[in-house]
């Protein structure tokens, strides 16, 4: 479960309201009032990108570690949600998706 209060403290620490993440996020700004409701969900992929605004993992916003901040990375968004999906996965599905990176990047170099 996300800790909203999490996200409101440290959109705050940005100089954000939460309007303004809502309006970064492209979202509507009731969204987290919703998801306080029990309205709304807050998906994987979601709160990857509201983790990466706010410099933090989505460990952190679902209380599963104390750590605060990202250390600083050179990864775009994109690359860190891609390495928090794997993450999930079982050792069998990692090695497929190994397979598949391999043969897309093959493709590339044919190119």
């Amino acid at each position: 479960m996300v800790n909203l209060n999490k996200i409101k403290i440290l959109a705050k620490e940005k100089g954000w309201s939460l309007s303004f993440l809502c309006e970064k996020l492209e979202i509507s700004k009731s969204y987290f009032t919703d998801v306080k409701n029990g309205k709304t969900v807050i998906s994987d992929d979601r709160l990857c990108e509201i983790a990466s605004l706010l410099n933090t993992s989505t460990e952190y916003l679902t209380d599963k570690t104390d750590k605060k901040e990202n250390p600083p990375q050179s990864f775009s968004p994109e690359t860190i949600k891609l390495m928090e999906r794997i993450s999930k996965l079982t050792p069998e599905q990692i090695a497929q998706v190994i397979q598949y990176t391999d043969f897309v990047a093959s493709q590339n170099e044919k190119k």
